[in-house]
């Protein structure tokens, strides 16, 4: 939890920053550091099939239970901004390498 919410914080002050056309050191830190936090987040999502839940009574551990509730809950939204922050940067990796042509991709993440 807590290293999810300091790459949220990451994302806030990184993401104007590449939007202002950093320098090629700063680009490719950037670029380095996303495809990390691409990669928590993917993993994060099968993470939360096996992370206790609070059923007022106590937290639930069985993991079928768990992966029953996650699935009810939050899987499907969790699913769809992975799969957008995936795809964004496979498209990000194909626009770096076909030079200018989908150069703007980088904008569709703000």
């Amino acid at each position: 939890l807590c290293t999810g919410m300091l790459l949220i914080f990451w994302d806030l002050i990184t993401i104007p920053l590449v939007l202002a056309d950093p320098t090629e050191d700063t680009q490719n830190f950037l670029v380095m550091v996303s495809h990390c936090t691409v990669w928590y987040w993917v993993v994060d999502l099968f993470y939360n099939f096996f992370t206790g839940y609070d059923t007022g009574a106590g937290i639930e551990m069985r993991p079928a239970r768990i992966a029953r509730h996650y699935i009810r809950t939050w899987l499907l939204p969790d699913t769809a901004l992975v799969l957008i922050e995936v795809i964004i940067k496979l498209l990000e990796i194909i626009a770096a390498t076909d030079s200018e042509e989908l150069s703007s991709v980088k904008v569709l993440r703000a």
